[in-house]
């Protein structure tokens, strides 16, 4: 219960630490959230290139100050999330309009053949893309460094772990 109010009183914060219970459930909420509002989009007409690509934004941010401070909770530098998700933003933002739908409908080999020629940059972005996510991925389900950093006291562990960790 105390990782869900965390998380709800943190959205926008990118200092400190964050413990993995954290991540999760800003990471379920995300999901939630961006299937709600997929659904009133649908129900409503809207387009849903625009409804994505809105959300992705809205929900990129957020998640991107959270896995900052997970990687703050492992001592590391938050530089590389922010580069991920600038890097996840561009392929959002170009992707969508890159002809995918009219080469999966049709039955037209030479279209699907120009379409992979012709996106060859999407589908390279793409696969960095997954791979560096992955990378993050990995980060932040490792466990919390028990010891105080220069991001702070560990949220999991406290300061009376911290000094019998250091003292052992």
């Amino acid at each position: 219960m105390e990782a869900i109010t965390h998380c709800g009183r943190n959205l926008t914060n990118f200092k400190g630490r964050a413990r993995r219970s954290e991540l999760w459930w800003n990471f379920l909420l995300a999901v939630i959230m961006q299937v709600v509002i997929e659904v009133f989009a649908s129900l409503f007409f809207l387009p849903n290139n625009v409804t994505t690509i809105l959300t992705n934004i809205t929900f990129l941010g957020w998640m991107t100050a959270v896995t900052v401070r997970r990687f703050h909770d492992r001592g590391m530098n938050g530089t590389i999330v922010y580069m991920v998700a600038a890097f996840t933003l561009l392929v959002d933002l170009t992707f969508p309009y890159s002809g995918l739908e009219a080469a999966i409908a049709t039955d037209d080999i030479n279209i699907r053949r120009n379409f992979v020629v012709d996106n060859t940059y999407h589908i390279f972005a793409m696969i960095i893309n997954f791979v560096l996510n992955i990378i993050i991925f990995v980060v932040c389900v490792l466990d919390s460094k028990p010891e105080p950093n220069k991001y702070g006291i560990s949220p999991k562990y406290g300061e009376e772990d911290a000094e019998e960790t250091e003292n052992a």
